[in-house]
């Protein structure tokens, strides 16, 4: 039984393979520059930002989990709510951490 509906999971395709992308552009940036400077900051910034983007709207859907795996569960609409919201506030977080790094490393 799959944990995620595959067609909303589909649906977002488009997106996720954008910030794929945008991940790998960066770690090549990463690797070419050498060094952390305040335009590689910027677009780390703008990465995280757009990933995190991603992943809050994909866990803002009501249809992201499947139904039969809430219901074999027996979880409440109330617990799948507050589980997607710390999930979404834990890469909020976590995009703000790295990028703040990010800012620190090139020494802005």
């Amino acid at each position: 039984m799959p944990f995620f509906n595959n067609d909303v999971l589909l649906s977002y395709w488009p997106l996720v393979s954008l910030a794929l992308l945008t991940a790998v552009l960066l770690a090549l940036y990463k690797i070419i520059v050498g060094y952390w400077t305040k335009r590689l900051a910027i677009a780390n910034a703008v990465h995280h930002v757009f990933a995190t983007a991603v992943i809050v709207i994909m866990l803002l859907n009501d249809r992201l989990i499947h139904d039969d795996f809430t219901k074999l569960l027996s979880l409440s609409e109330t617990f799948q709510n507050a589980l997607l919201a710390a999930i979404g506030l834990f890469f909020v977080i976590s995009a703000g951490i790295d990028i703040g790094k990010g800012f620190w490393k090139a020494k802005l």
